[in-house]
């Protein structure tokens, strides 16, 4: 009796162990997955190329601040920005230069606008700021002080470039989707207006 008891002991250790370092084991696959998922929201939410926010980012930023200013009656702001020419670029100096400038222009957006506002790459050579609490007079300031800066800046090695800018404030009561309308409608008639 006293041996089967010794034996069922010695089993129930053995059993305890295996527990403990299967929990060990989860624990420690669970701590990996929650860093792989952190690290995928990252991804997704970051441009890979210059760092800006990502278009899903720029989405979902636009999406709470439209909630804030629904909310809270405050004024928002959205800028949308594009490189004149920037097919020049590419074809004249390659790809390289093309990249390292969208990278430049990000930088310095970034380092001559407030913590809370966002820049976001659109797409190809666009981008977005969103501007909370800022108005449309406020944001064409924004606009006209980043307009100057690349006009100063050498973004480019190669040559000078100039951006062309929209600007469209929050409309009490616009669905949210024709604010980015109005945007990128803001943003084509700069285009058509001769640039910069």
């Amino acid at each position: 009796q006293r041996e089967l008891y010794a034996r069922l002991e010695l089993h129930n250790r053995s059993l305890e162990q295996q527990v403990a370092e299967r929990t060990a084991e989860l624990e420690r696959l669970n701590l990996a997955l929650q860093h792989q998922v952190e690290e995928n929201r990252r991804l997704a939410e970051t441009d890979s190329l210059t760092g800006a926010a990502s278009r899903y980012r720029l989405e979902q930023a636009v999406r709470l601040e439209y909630e804030r200013a629904r909310r809270f009656k405050e004024p928002f702001a959205v800028i949308a920005m594009d490189v004149d020419d920037f097919k020049l670029i590419n074809d004249n100096h390659g790809h390289h230069a093309g990249d390292q400038t969208l990278i430049n222009i990000v930088a310095l957006v970034r380092s001559h606008i407030r913590e809370i506002d966002l820049i976001a790459r659109w797409g190809g050579d666009e981008f977005m700021v969103v501007l909370p609490n800022t108005g449309r007079l406020d944001g064409r300031l924004v606009a006209d002080k980043l307009r100057e800066l690349l006009v100063q800046s050498r973004v480019c090695q190669h040559f000078d470039i100039t951006m062309s800018f929209g600007l469209a404030e929050y409309q009490p009561d616009e669905p949210m989707s024709q604010l980015m309308v109005r945007v990128d409608r803001a943003l084509y008639q700069a285009k058509l207006t001769g640039k910069n």
